[in-house]
Order: structure tokens, then sequence, then C-alpha cells
């Protein structure tokens, strides 16, 4: 295979690739290696296939904590002809064995998918008005960054209460008034917020789609919170509705459909408490709290502590090709990227 086509291949992973790039990073990582060691035969996948996972881990734990959870199946899918085959790999590692050139301009690319990411962080940490983040969520529409516009539109709304129930000043206490003397195994959970008024408390489950009905926000005082980043929907409010059949529920939307809101007003009248939160609500909310310093300081604080957490790209990633070398690499010829 010449190098031409073994790029184009090449190209059509990356285009195809997530936010994360974990195919791409697994290419680079094996090129990597087959650079700084003989035992690596390009032409051969079991010199590599297996290992590839873990020096591709090794890259994403360092850059965002984290590493695929796919099966190894999927992953072993990335040798296959439809996508880098040995043939692919061989022809990439000639061009890449002296230069990093091939390394250098996959990991543009994974830079490139990161950008918007990085700029997102830099207003969120200036943030003036709630203008500016609804520019970043409109940003983060893009279908490079559809997951990770369901988990900035997560940590919003769980940065937004949190603020505001801080600010309320609302608690909350079990009136316990035992019928017996008897200890029951019950009594040492209820201990803990029996003896004194417990602020109100949010926090992210951690799992975040937009396209399922689950829970994504817990609460202290027993109402559970789905946080969509779509219209609710008539269907969507029943998937969500088949995960939570029992118990208060708050759902944060970016909208809602007139047959959903019909729905709602009917499980209201039968007792079922439901309240919704749109967002243009979160946005008043973030512009009210803009609007004194504390405040202020407190909902940036918790956005960007929560936004690094999600995203440590944003910030690792500088620091990663700078110690690579891939900054002083020049992309020419075919490897040109602009």
């Amino acid at each position: 295979m010449d190098i031409n086509e073994a790029k184009k291949k090449l190209d059509h992973v990356i285009s195809i690739s997530r936010v994360e790039m974990y195919k791409p990073i697994q290419v680079a990582e094996v090129l990597v290696n087959a650079r700084e060691s003989k035992g690596i035969d390009l032409s051969r996948v079991e010199t590599y296939r297996v290992r590839s996972r873990q020096w591709r881990d090794a890259v994403t734990l360092e850059l965002f904590n984290k590493r695929s959870t796919s099966s190894a199946r999927f992953q072993d899918d990335l040798w296959n002809e439809s996508a880098v085959p040995p043939a692919a790999m061989t022809a990439l590692g000639k061009v890449n064995s002296t230069s990093k050139i091939v390394e250098a301009y996959i990991y543009h690319f994974v830079a490139e998918k990161n950008r918007d990411l990085a700029a997102a962080r830099t207003t969120l940490s200036k943030l003036r008005n709630a203008s500016e983040l609804k520019d970043v969520l409109e940003a983060f529409a893009s279908s490079d960054l559809t997951s990770s516009a369901d988990r900035l539109f997560e940590i919003l709304a769980t940065a937004v209460f949190r603020c505001e129930l801080h600010q309320s000043g609302y608690t909350i206490q079990v009136d316990r008034t035992p019928v017996s003397s008897l200890t029951t195994s019950a009594d040492a959970l209820v201990d803990l917020v029996s003896r004194k008024p417990v602020p109100l408390q949010v926090g992210r489950l951690g799992h975040t789609n937009a396209a399922d009905g689950g829970l994504d926000i817990w609460t202290n005082f027993g109402v559970v919170v789905s946080v969509k980043r779509r219209t609710l929907t008539k269907f969507l409010l029943e998937q969500i509705l088949q995960d939570t059949t029992i118990g208060e529920l708050h759902i944060v939307c970016l909208d809602i459909e007139p047959a959903a809101n019909t729905v709602l007003k009917k499980l209201r009248t039968q007792g079922r408490g439901i309240t919704v939160t749109l967002a243009a609500d979160l946005l008043n909310s973030v512009q009210n709290l803009l609007a004194t310093p504390k405040t202020r300081t407190d909902l940036l604080s918790d956005l960007i502590h929560s936004f690094d957490k999600e995203f440590p790209m944003a910030q690792t990633l500088s620091h990663f090709l700078e110690t690579r070398g891939y900054t002083d690499v020049p992309l020419s010829g075919i490897w040109r990227t602009r």
C-alpha cells in the first residue's frame, strides 16, 4: 500500500472519531513504539494488537483520566481493512520513523477536536453574562462535541442548583420519633441526619446521556433529577417516567412540547410531583448569580472545577504536545493540515 492510500485510511478514522479520539491516539502510540523499538513489526498486527490498547490507555489516562471501555473486539476493528490495516501501518511507519510527522499529524487533530474545549474553559473562567454562556452551549452543539455538550449542560444545571441552594440556606432534618425502644438497622442511617439540620445538596451521578431517560443529579432531599439536553417530548417524558416510577421528579431540558406539558399537568392532578427547568431558566439564574461578586465567584469556581474534572484535556494537551516535541514538527506536503 502506498502512503497516499494509507493516509486516506488514517484520515477516515480521524474524521469519524469523537472528541476523545481513542482510535487515532492508538494508531499514534503504535507508531511511537515502532519508532522506538525493534520488537514491533507493523506488517504483523499480533506484535502490537494487544499492547496497543495499553499504550493508548496510558496516554488517555494522562490526558483526560479515562480509558476506553469498548469491547476488545470493537477496539481491534481498528486494524481491519476498513480502518488502518497492517499494510497501511507499515506505510505510515516508514514515513514516521525518522520525523515523527505522522504522530504530529494525528495529535494535531486531537488538539483540533479539543480546541473548542479550551476556548470554552477560557470563557467560563471569565464569564461576564449569560449571553456568553449561551454562545458556549451553542458552540458545543456541533457534531464533534455532541456528547461533550450533554455533559456541559449537566455541569451547568448542577452548578446553578448548587449555588442557589447554598445561597438559600435551605436545610433538611429527619423528625425521628421511634414508636418503640427497639434499635433497627435503619436507625444507623437516620442518625446521620436526625441530630442537626443538613444543608440541601445536589451532585452529579457521573454518567450523562441525553438520549436515555435515566437520572443525572442526586439530591439529599428526596427529589430525583433528570437532565436532558433535548426538547421534552411526550415520548422522552415517557422514557423518563419508566425509569422513575415513584418519588418527586425534576426535569431539566431545553424546551417542552405542548403534548408533554399536557401529560405533566395530568400527572400533577393525580398527585405526582414533577417540575421542570428549561434552558432559558438556567440562563436567567446564571445572569442573577453573576450580578453580585460573591455568587459570581461561587458559580465560576463550581463551573471551572467541574469542567476541569470532566474535560481535563483542555489543560493537559498543550503540555503533552510540547513534551513530545510535536509542536516543533513541521507538517508539510501531504501532511499539511491547512
